[in-house]
C-alpha cells in the first residue's frame, strides 16, 4: 500500500497517535488536537485531495523568529494546522526509506540520536582521533537547491509514484505567502515544515558516503559536521574537501563556526563536549542557559514589582518553568535536558554550575540585586518551593537503568 492509501486509513493515524504518546512526543495538548482531528474525521479531506491528479500546495507562510540571545532570525515555513498533521504523518511513514540514509548521518531517525552519535564516536581508536575538524552548514535546510532535492527523492523513493510526485510538487512550487502577500521565493527544504527533516537527510547522501566511503571518521546531524583525523596533514585534506564538495552541493560552509583541534583537545559537537575520557556540556550549551535563566529572572522580577507579587510565587514559577526545561515529567515537551543530555554526560560538574547559577538567580527574585544579602532565602525554602537541582536528577537517572 502507498503512503497516500495509507493517510486516508483511520486505523494508520491510530498507531501514529499510539506511537508519539508512548515516547513522550506530544504535549497533553497536542494530543487532545491530534485526537479530535482523527476521531472527527478532519483527515479525510486533506488526504483525499492529495491522492487526486493534480494536487497543488497552497503557498507556505514564511516567517522570521528571533533566535533567543543572539539577535539573529531564522527563517520557517508552515502551512494550515489539517495540511501539517497530514504532512506529520507521511514524514512518520517515510521512515520506511531510512535504510537509504548514511549510517553517518544520526539527525531525525527514528532508532539513531545524539546519544548514538557521541556513543560512535567515542568509539572510534583513540590513534585515530587526534585531529578534529567541526564545521556546519549556512542555513542549510533553507538553501538546498530545489530542483537538485527533488532529484534526490527520484534516487531514494522507487516503488510508491504517488507520494513521490506528492513530494516533487511541494519542493518545486515557487511561491510562498510573507506579510500576507504572495511572492515568488525557492524554500528549499522548508524548515518547520513536517518533511523537512527527511529532505535534509537524503540530500547529502552521496556526501556522507563520500567521506566513509575513503575511511574518514565522519559524523553529520543536519547540518552539523565532525570529522577526525590521525594526521594533521589527513585533517586539511578532509577539510579541503569538505569544502570542495559542499560548493558543489550548491551550499556554503559557515566559516564563522569552524573548530580544529588537535592532540588533548577537546572537541564539541551537538550541545556536547569530550576531553579526558569525559562527556560533558559544550560551553555553547552551557552559555545558552545561563543566559536564559538571567533573562527570565530579570523578567520575572519586573513582573512581580509591576503586578505587585510575593517573592514566593515569584520563584515558584522561575522554578516551574525551569523544572519544565530540565524534566518534564508532564511531557509537554517534547525536548527537555533529561531526555538528551543524561543519556550521554559522564561528569556532573556543568550541571553543578547551572544549579548554583539557577538558585542564585531565584535569590535576585527577592531583592532584584546580586549580592550577599540574598542567602538569607535558604536552599532549604527554595527546595519546598518545588526546585529540583539538576545533579540528583541526573543520578535518578543513572540508578534507574535508563541508560
Amino acid at each position: 500500500m502507498g503512503i497516500l492509501d495509507e493517510i486516508k486509513e483511520k486505523n494508520t493515524w491510530e498507531k501514529f497517535l499510539e506511537y508519539k504518546k508512548e515516547r513522550g512526543l506530544l504535549s497533553k495538548r497536542e494530543i487532545k488536537e491530534l485526537t479530535a482531528f482523527i476521531d472527527e474525521d478532519r483527515f479525510i479531506p486533506v488526504a483525499e485531495a492529495m491522492s487526486g491528479s493534480g494536487y497543488s500546495f497552497p503557498p507556505p507562510r514564511r516567517i522570521s523568529i528571533n533566535r533567543k540571545g543572539s539577535g539573529k532570525k531564522r527563517t520557517v515555513y508552515s502551512f494550515d494546522s489539517e495540511i501539517t498533521n497530514v504532512l506529520k504523518l507521511i514524514a512518520f511513514l517515510l521512515y520506511r526509506y531510512d535504510s537509504y540514509i548514511s549510517d553517518r548521518c544520526y539527525s531525525f531517525r527514528r532508532n539513531m540520536n545524539a546519544k548514538t552519535a557521541v556513543r560512535d564516536i567515542l568509539s572510534v581508536p583513540k590513534d585515530r582521533r587526534m585531529y578534529f575538524y567541526k564545521t556546519d552548514i549556512h542555513d542549510y535546510f533553507n538553501s538546498i537547491p530545489n530542483e537538485r532535492l527533488a532529484d534526490k527523492l527520484d534516487e531514494v523513493i522507487t516503488d510508491d509514484e504517488e507520494i513521490l510526485a506528492l513530494l516533487r510538487s511541494l519542493l518545486l512550487q515557487e511561491r510562498c505567502v510573507e506579510n500576507g502577500e504572495t511572492i515568488s521565493c525557492r524554500c528549499g527544504a522548508m524548515a518547520g515544515v513536517p518533511v523537512s527533516a527527511f529532505f535534509a537527510d537524503i540530500y547529502l547522501k552521496r556526501f556522507d558516503e563520500l567521506f566513509s566511503g575513503i575511511g574518514a571518521d565522519y559524523f553529520r546531524y543536519s547540518d552539523d559536521i565532525l570529522i577526525f583525523a590521525s594526521s594533521e596533514k589527513k585533517l586539511q585534506e578532509y577539510i579541503d574537501l569538505t569544502a570542495s564538495e559542499i560548493e558543489k552541493y550548491g551550499l556554503e560552509l559557515n566559516r564563522e563556526k569552524e573548530q580544529t583541534g588537535g592532540p588533548g583537545e577537546e572537541w564539541e559537537y551537538l550541545g556536547f563536549r569530550s576531553g579526558e575520557g569525559k562527556v560533558r556540556l559544550s560551553s555553547v550549551s552551557k552559555s545558552k542557559i545561563k543566559a536564559k535563566i538571567k533573562r527570565k529572572a530579570h523578567a520575572l522580577y519586573r513582573w512581580r514589582k509591576r503586578k505587585n507579587v510575593d517573592f514566593e510565587k515569584t520563584a515558584a514559577k522561575m522554578i516551574s518553568i525551569f523544572n519544565r526545561k530540565f524534566y518534564d515529567d508532564r511531557k509537554e515537551n517534547g525536548f527537555t535536558w533529561s531526555r538528551w543530555y543524561f543519556p550521554v554526560i559522564t561528569d556532573v560538574s556543568d550541571l553543578k554550575e547551572i544549579d548554583a547559577y539557577l538558585i542564585e538567580n531565584i535569590r535576585y527574585l527577592s531583592s532584584g540585586r546580586y549580592y550577599k544579602g540574598n542567602y538569607r532565602v535558604r536552599y532549604e525554602d527554595i527546595k519546598k518551593l518545588g526546585f529540583r537541582s539538576l545533579v540528583n536528577e541526573y543520578y535518578k537517572y543513572i540508578k534507574s537503568g535508563e541508560v
